[in-house]
């Protein structure tokens, strides 16, 4: 599993500004395109607002990037011994705009957007089990239609695993 944390390199630009923020959106376009195409809509007010917020947040923002990865290689670890895999799936780390705290793409790779995320390390846990678990759901599901286990009836109302 890959953690990619891009929040010291946002933090340790100077102060936010509209340049500053849209320089770090471009320089990472996987995480963005995703975060900005279905779970944050990126608009000038959006972002004029964040940077009013990033300066207020700024120490929790760098507490909650030192945690996550901690807390993230620990759930895995708990997944594991749950599931009976691990998963090999990228998880980015990222400061947002203040909308989604977290989320799964559907190609399972997760997602943490810090400023809408508590410094507890054990409300920490709960939100990143909560996604590893969608990520496993993805997975679980992915595979056995793959392989021609699981035959899905869209229009079914509940669906039997």
């Amino acid at each position: 599993m890959e953690i990619e944390n891009t929040v010291e390199k946002f933090l340790s630009s100077n102060k936010p500004d509209l340049s500053s923020i849209r320089k770090y959106h471009l320089a990472h376009p996987k995480i963005f395109n995703t975060y900005f195409n279905g779970y944050c809509k990126k608009t000038t007010e959006k972002m004029k607002a964040a940077i009013y917020r990033y300066s207020e947040d700024y120490s929790r923002l760098q507490e909650i990037a030192k945690l996550l990865p901690g807390v993230i290689k620990n759930v895995a670890g708990k997944g594991k011994d749950y599931f009976g895999f691990s998963l090999d799936v990228p998880v980015h780390i990222f400061v947002g705009l203040y909308a989604s705290n977290a989320f799964v793409d559907h190609k399972t790779e997760i997602y943490f957007a810090v400023e809408k995320l508590h410094q507890d390390p054990k409300l920490l846990e709960v939100i990143v089990a909560h996604e590893f678990v969608h990520s496993y759901h993805y997975h679980i599901l992915g595979v056995r239609v793959l392989t021609g286990m699981l035959l899905i009836g869209w229009t079914s109302v509940s669906l039997c695993i």
